[in-house]
């Protein structure tokens, strides 16, 4: 019985080839798109799972209407609203700001010459960071970095890239 189907969908696959050829590309391209769009939905529901306190983490988001029109959505909210939001509800455990920093950094050598790099992933955060986020550091302890005024933490790549090894 299976034969007689498969004998049947050849000789109409080899007879219609033009239609055939549509037809299977139109199925291997909604399977790819299916494929891609499943992946991506993956891919967003998985971010930031490798905090320890993953779940418990959220991010504010600011949503400007006019006149019920949405007309902008951003991550960037008010420098008061995160401490507003722990005082006034009691379920807000901790809160950590962060603010886009993009910019020249310069720094100088022990022999005196100005070393200058242009950084387009720097960000001005709450001493909070390690109390919200799980970032394994490599030295110093979680709880004593971004203490103090104009302290600093970098990745490894970046530590190379300003004092070599």
């Amino acid at each position: 019985m299976i034969q007689n189907y498969i004998t049947v969908a050849s000789r109409n696959l080899l007879k219609n080839k033009a239609i055939s050829f549509i037809m299977i590309f139109g199925l291997a391209a909604g399977i790819a798109a299916f494929l891609l769009i499943i992946q991506y939905v993956f891919s967003e529901f998985s971010y930031d799972e490798f905090h320890t306190n993953a779940e418990n983490i959220y991010r504010i988001r600011l949503d400007d209407y006019k006149q019920g029109v949405l007309t902008n959505s951003s991550t960037i909210s008010y420098h008061a609203e995160a401490p507003a939001i722990k005082e006034t509800f009691p379920e807000v455990e901790n809160f950590v700001r962060l603010h886009r920093a993009d910019g020249m950094v310069s720094y100088r050598k022990p022999s005196g010459e100005l070393i200058s790099y242009h950084e387009k992933k720097a960000f001005y955060a709450d001493s909070s960071l390690f109390d919200v986020f799980s970032f394994r550091l490599l030295k110093g302890a979680a709880n004593q970095v971004l203490r103090r005024p104009e302290s600093v933490v970098i990745s490894e790549t970046t530590a190379r890239k300003y004092f070599g090894r």
